[in-house]
Formats: structure tokens, C-alpha cells, sequence
């Protein structure tokens, strides 16, 4: 992101909206957008693409949200005879899942 916005940068742009699509992304960008400003005099605002309300029918990357919220947006790419019903794994092994994609301390995207 930093390499591409310094690259419009060198064409004369000096105002840049980023938008993010995944809610873990969004430190990372704040960070750099803070940073193209405070460095490069370069103005940039980050903006998520779902509003947080449209995620909570189920978290997570591919969750339940973000699919209907695609399903809208682009249902007419998506060929619906070939999705198949999942169930969430709870265990690993031996290692119980706990909670929303914890295992014992590690922290991650059990689904995706």
C-alpha cells in the first residue's frame, strides 16, 4: 500500500482514499496512512467497505457477513450448486478450540 501510494505520489496526487476490506487490516493502515501524512505531506484517510453492523450476522474472514454482504455484491459470480454446508472444527488433534479462533493461546483465523 505505502509503495503504491508513493508511486501516485510521484504523479502528482496528494489526497488518497484507502479502502479496506478486512477488518484486520486496519491498524496496519492507519499506521501507513499516519505515516504518508506526517513523512510525505501526502493526505490519507482510511475507510472500511462494510459498515460493522453489515458483519454481524457471523465474523470472521468468509464468515456469514462477509459472504452475504459479496453474495450481494457480486451473486452473479458465484455458482451456488457448488457451495457446500460446513461445520466449524473443534478441535485440533488433541487441542481444544476456545472461543471464536482461539487455541489454548494462539489466536487465529480457524476458517478461512
Amino acid at each position: 500500500m505505502k509503495a503504491t501510494a508513493l508511486s501516485v505520489a510521484n504523479h502528482g496526487v496528494r489526497k488518497i482514499l484507502i479502502v479496506n476490506g478486512y477488518e484486520g487490516n486496519t491498524a496496519a493502515l492507519l499506521e501507513v496512512a499516519g505515516e504518508l501524512r506526517r513523512l510525505h505531506e501526502i493526505f490519507a484517510v482510511v475507510m472500511m467497505a462494510f459498515l460493522s453492523n453489515m458483519m454481524e450476522a457471523g465474523r470472521g474472514h468468509a464468515g456469514a457477513g462477509e459472504t452475504n454482504v459479496n453474495l450481494y455484491l457480486h451473486g452473479h459470480q458465484v455458482k451456488m450448486e457448488r457451495a457446500v454446508d460446513t461445520k466449524q472444527r473443534n478441535k485440533l488433534g488433541s487441542l481444544e478450540v476456545s472461543g471464536y479462533a482461539g487455541l489454548g493461546p494462539a489466536q487465529y483465523p480457524w476458517d478461512t
